[in-house]
């Protein structure tokens, strides 16, 4: 049965830059009308370039910032509208992991006063015994070591500092994991074992995640549903195995096009159009600049993001 966790209608966040000396520069349409549904369980990905709104909607979602237009619900509850014990109740159930393990910890506090902090806040220990059994617990579950307690975030390597922020989010028990570009900031090697670990977790604590990232080879390994963005929209939505095995929309046939894939003992790449950085287009499709299926209704007119093949895409075409 479909448990719907977390939904999104119409969620639009747009940023009105300064006035300047030619006048006043047009809005930047970060996230432009985005419907999601996340899954109770299940990892649901959001992918697309650098600049695509992906981390925006992220943030929209974690309640971190507002968006100009739509609704946002948890458990059918707009987050917006929570106050009290159930925002704090939300906060609880929703926790995230930041893009930089560096910067998302504070320096100036040991792992012991890090992790304490979410616990005392949420009163889920009743003395110091039993706050530092949680933590040395925590310690462990993401492959750390209790002595690693009342160490400092400088003295950690980055895939460290990555595992006290994965413990950081599962400290409060959550149902809801944000992971915004979590290995992005990694080495390749460890990549790999965060990556497991999340999913491990995902299986031991019944997680459910969204998973914001760029690494398409990750999101197919990692995730049960893809969104692919693009300028804000969200062009293809479909289960993994299908977006992979089948994509529909041109943008998404041409980010898996510019993979490297390996046949006949040599690297080779296919490529059925260019990804270069552009502009958005007055009107119509917000691909049609760089679409190499372009017909004359995608210059004139926006397309819906209609069900078709087991799948929601936005293209004529399809």
């Amino acid at each position: 049965m479909r448990e719907i966790i977390l939904k999104a209608e119409g969620v639009k966040r747009y940023y009105y830059p300064r006035k300047g000396i030619l006048g006043r520069v047009d809005h930047v349409r970060a996230v432009d009308g985005v419907s999601i549904e996340v899954q109770k369980g299940k990892v649901f990905s959001l992918v697309g370039e650098s600049g695509s709104g992906k981390s925006t909607l992220a943030r929209l979602l974690l309640r971190l910032e507002p968006p100009t237009e739509g609704k946002i619900y948890f458990r059918d509850r707009d987050i917006w509208s929570l106050k009290g014990e159930l925002l704090k109740e939300f906060r609880r159930s929703v926790q995230v992991i930041f893009q930089d393990p560096f910067s998302s910890l504070n320096p100036r506090m040991n792992v012991y006063s890090i992790l304490s902090e979410p616990l005392r806040i949420h009163e889920l220990v009743r003395n110091r015994e039993e706050l530092t059994e949680r933590i040395g617990e925590l310690l462990q579950t993401v492959g750390l070591k209790v002595e690693h307690m009342y160490r400092y975030p400088h003295e950690f390597s980055g895939g460290q500092r990555q595992r006290l922020c994965i413990a950081r989010a599962i400290a409060l028990e959550p149902e809801l994991i944000v992971a915004d570009e979590p290995l992005s900031a990694l080495d390749v090697s460890i990549q790999a074992q965060i990556l497991n670990l999340l999913g491990e977790l995902k299986e031991k604590k019944g997680l459910t995640f969204i998973f914001v990232s760029h690494d398409l080879k990750v999101v197919e390994y990692f995730s049960d549903y893809i969104a692919v963005m693009y300028m804000g929209k969200v062009v293809e939505e479909a289960a993994a195995e299908d977006l992979f095995r089948n994509p529909l929309h041109p943008y998404t046939r041409m980010l898996l096009d510019a993979l490297p894939s390996f046949g006949s003992g040599h690297l080779r790449s296919r490529e059925r159009g260019s990804i270069e950085i552009t502009t958005r287009p007055s009107g119509g499709c917000v691909f049609h600049l760089r679409c190499p299926e372009v017909m004359e209704v995608c210059r004139r007119e926006p397309p819906p993001l209609r069900e078709r093949k087991g799948a929601r895409v936005a293209c004529f075409r399809v």
